[in-house]
């Protein structure tokens, strides 16, 4: 029998002290980190926690050893189950967050890899060509139409610009309407109606644009709590238990494994939360005055403007009734400031949910469904544009 020296004694108390102390810890500051930031973190956060946990989950199989040294199988065998869950946590969640790719679904699944390397983000700093050959509306012969919306319109999570709908959409009024048309698009990740006023529309007004298409999103009410402007990174970026938000791994095997148990929580879910705003009528009165705002200045920039609800089915998947209720207030709104208003709630209607999807980790449309998307404002934008391409 081998006895353990003074120094190797110490060394194995250090390290069943981090063991056992490390988790409550470690616990407890996201428990901190969660108080102060309400629904999302950084890349960093995600990276730095799931390096702690690395570390964390090799201390538990070091105390596994040392436990089975003395005698503690039992003690043993748990911190051994503990450290092989939370290294496969911390592996997923380092996989999620930086490097994982699925390019043969056309898409990414990190946001952070995304935003950084896949769009190619001009001047003004929209994933769009270069907008000054636009700016001359008395010398272009193009019928130019903008399109202003979020990270739906941008098309987080594609690899290419061509399968957005702004693109298939001018390629189609082009190829099949043979239309002298060129679609831009103004889209920014995290911008709400709010941000669209502000900071999207000056930028648009220099381009003069003859049309400008408003692709709304049902998430742009303001809830009772302040939402960040990254509030749609993901579905794979939690929304689900509070606690669970420390990783993205967890919360894809939670929300897509046990449905039971996301429905138990969804009361604090940040969809519920944006359902019940667009329920309360003093929450979606402010919201009625932000999209009032949004298409008279628009009106005051383009001689068209068409207000288009794109589809969401993650949002409205499970409750149709209440969907169809608040895009006929959203529509009506538009409606009375004179201008064309579209719902596509019939693409949400007419396929199932991992077919709009981008992949099942994220809920941004699909090149399908961007095509579908593009397909369904065709006929009204070709005829709009015809009439007006024609009275000039």
């Amino acid at each position: 029998m081998i006895i353990p020296t003074r120094m190797t004694q110490r060394r194995n108390n250090c390290i069943l002290a981090f063991a056992f102390l490390g988790g409550p810890c470690l616990f407890a500051l996201n428990l901190w980190a969660l108080h102060l930031h309400a629904n999302f973190f950084s890349d960093v956060f995600y990276n730095v926690f799931a390096a702690c946990g690395i570390a964390l989950s090799l201390s538990w199989f070091a105390s596994a050893y040392i436990c089975s040294l003395r005698k503690r199988l039992w003690l043993a065998r748990l911190l051994l189950a503990m450290g092989s869950v939370g290294l496969s946590l911390c592996i997923g969640d380092l996989i999620i967050t930086n490097i994982a790719f699925a390019p043969e679904q056309d898409t990414c699944l990190s946001r952070n890899i995304w935003m950084e390397k896949i769009p190619h983000w001009n001047s003004d700093g929209f994933w769009e060509r270069d907008l000054e050959p636009f700016k001359d509306k008395a010398s272009r012969e193009q019928f130019v139409v903008a399109v202003v919306g979020d990270s739906f319109t941008v098309g987080q999570g594609l690899l290419n610009a061509k399968s957005r709908f702004t693109n298939q959409l001018e390629k189609l009024l082009r190829e099949r309407e043979n239309l002298p048309v060129a679609v831009l698009n103004f889209g920014i990740v995290g911008f709400g109606t709010h941000e669209q006023i502000s900071m999207t529309l000056p930028i648009v007004a220099k381009v003069q644009p003859n049309m400008i298409v408003i692709a709304y999103l049902s998430n742009d009410i303001t809830t009772t709590g302040p939402l960040p402007a990254t509030h749609m990174i993901s579905e794979i970026y939690p929304h689900t238990p509070s606690i669970l938000r420390i990783s993205p791994t967890a919360n894809y095997f939670i929300s897509r494994t046990i449905p039971v148990l996301s429905t138990l929580w969804d009361k604090g879910t940040w969809d519920s939360r944006l359902c019940r705003a667009y329920q309360n009528n003093i929450a979606f009165a402010a919201h009625k005055s932000e999209i009032e705002t949004l298409i008279r200045q628009s009106k005051a920039i383009a001689e068209e403007v068409v207000f288009v609800i794109l589809p969401f089915s993650s949002m409205w998947e499970n409750d149709k009734a209440l969907r169809d209720s608040v895009y006929l207030r959203i529509i009506d709104t538009a409606a009375q400031q004179g201008v064309t208003s579209l719902s596509l709630a019939h693409i949400e209607d007419e396929h199932p949910l991992d077919w709009f999807y981008i992949c099942r980790s994220d809920p941004h449309p699909s090149k399908l469904a961007h095509l579908a998307i593009a397909e369904s404002l065709l006929p009204t934008l070709a005829e709009m544009i015809r009439e007006r391409h024609h009275s000039r």
